[in-house]
């Protein structure tokens, strides 16, 4: 199990933002958040660009970081390359990208963080990456095999979350009673309760509503396994459906967050 201990008094939840690496300066600079830890909740943006790129990002936001001694921890996404989340690649003084079943422990509270999603338009992604992979091997006269490998990635096949359950149990071996959960989908019972909206993406893509089912499903186990295991649950925080909710089922407040707009990052502030 993966644990990052956290001496800073502050910790807010942030929804996707899409690879708007940016517009973490002005988060930082135009609120009064300081010593805080934000979670990213999935869709980040890590892996459709080049390694390099991110560090390059990174370098320029850690001055501002330190000054306000902020840190961000970013949650894989379903539009994120899995790779980045292996608890090296991405891990600074200030930023990191953490594996799934990390556990953030604040002063106050124990945070479980599970990435990872079905994406509706998982079949356009491949079509253009396969194009992205055809153009790579004309220009560079490299077999079509290695271009898919080299080309600007859009897609990555193992985005679906993972049900671990022998993490899980590790929790209740080290006495680690988890209180908040932030995942990039929700279990079923949480909003959305239908595909409206998404029909056009099944029609091409017959797998599309099995592979969604799932997903979802895995989020009801982790949550089931959590409740049956007495954890004291009482929020637990995702994105992934670009819109904000809040509503509180068994006594839980679930909260969706809203992905980047104009400007602007869909912020949960758990005061504490």
């Amino acid at each position: 199990m993966n644990l990052i201990k956290t001496n800073r008094t502050g910790v807010c939840f942030i929804g996707d933002m899409h690879g708007e690496f940016n517009s973490l300066q002005g988060l930082m600079k135009r609120t009064e958040f300081t010593d805080t830890t934000f979670i990213i909740t999935g869709d980040c943006g890590f892996g459709f660009e080049k390694e390099e790129h991110y560090k390059n990002i990174f370098n320029k936001l850690s001055k501002t970081a330190s000054q306000f001694n902020d840190e961000f921890v970013f949650i894989r996404g379903n539009h994120d390359c899995p790779q980045y989340f292996d608890g090296k690649k991405i891990n600074r003084k200030y930023f990191k990208a953490i594996p799934d079943y990390t556990v953030i422990q604040t002063q106050v509270h124990n945070i479980l963080c599970v990435g990872g999603a079905t994406s509706i338009d998982r079949s356009g992604r491949i079509a253009a990456t396969r194009q992205n992979a055809i153009q790579y091997a004309y220009y560079h006269q490299c077999p079509l095999e290695d271009a898919e490998k080299l080309c600007r990635q859009c897609y990555w096949s193992d985005e679906a979350p993972v049900y671990d359950e022998e993490t899980l149990n590790e929790l209740n071996q080290l006495g680690i009673k988890i209180d908040i959960v932030a995942t990039h989908t929700c279990p079923s019972f949480a909003k959305p309760l239908n595909k409206n909206g998404i029909q056009s993406w099944i029609v091409v893509d017959p797998k599309l509503e099995t592979d969604i089912d799932a997903e979802r499903k895995v989020m009801d186990d982790i949550y089931n396994k959590l409740i049956e295991d007495g954890h004291p649950l009482y929020k637990w925080f995702y994105g992934h459906y670009h819109f904000h909710n809040q509503e509180y089922i068994d006594g839980i407040q679930f909260v969706m967050l809203d992905m980047w707009r104009n400007g602007n990052f869909d912020i949960y502030d758990l005061k504490f």
